[in-house]
């Protein structure tokens, strides 16, 4: 007796057989593996098989922001997006950094974080795409990080970066307004300016003039 007979469906025996070869329907108990091979529709007949962060770092590492797409818009995933800009940092992939960004409640934290870890981890192109974005206190902290891991690249692009930045608000604001400025020095007050007294001071004094 046929296949088709037995199943009386060849769209049927289609989808069973659809599976990656040599690969039981019983041994596929891994999410990321089971939508990175396109085989969604599983999930369906296994719902012990939840897809986790970890799921999600699987994607990041394997460069699969379709996968991401999909865990992220039809599965529930209790994830700190936090973490996961990190590694996607460390990765070095602007189209997951971005996904990821889009997606965090503070967009603005976010693209500090991914600053510092794509500057640790040499990735020139993360540099490029954020430098811009963030403070001076980033820009140096990210220095110090790509210093420590002997990226040199880095660290000239992030100084000029920080040079830009000094010149630009050096002419836009004017030096005792601008915290962050080269030209941050405070002018004194005048000689002539009254200085506050203390309590004591003007109860010396009063004393003084009533003795002599």
């Amino acid at each position: 007796m046929s296949c088709e007979g037995v199943l009386a469906s060849n769209e049927l025996f289609t989808i069973i057989v659809k599976y990656m070869p040599g690969k039981a329907f019983k041994q596929w108990s891994d999410a990321y593996a089971i939508v990175a091979a396109k085989y969604t529709f599983m999930l369906d007949f296994k719902p012990w098989c939840i897809p986790t962060e970890l799921s999600i770092e699987n994607a990041i590492y394997n460069n699969r922001l379709d996968v991401i797409e999909y865990f992220m818009t039809h599965c529930t995933v209790v994830v700190i997006t936090r973490n996961l800009i990190e590694i996607a940092a460390s990765e070095g992939n602007l189209k997951i950094l971005n996904y990821l960004l889009d997606r965090y409640d503070d967009k603005s934290k976010g693209i500090r974080a991914a600053l510092v870890y794509g500057a640790a981890s040499g990735h020139i192109e993360v540099v490029h795409a954020y430098a811009s974005q963030v403070s001076p206190k980033t820009l140096r902290k990210a220095i110090a990080f790509a210093s420590d891991f002997r990226k040199t690249q880095i660290v000239q692009s992030l100084q000029a970066t920080l040079v830009s930045w000094h010149a630009a608000t050096a002419e836009a604001t004017l030096p005792t307004n601008d915290l962050y400025s080269i030209q941050n020095s405070f002018t004194p007050a005048p000689n002539s300016a009254p200085q506050q007294q203390t309590f004591s001071e003007r109860i010396i004094k009063w004393l003084y003039k009533f003795l002599t």
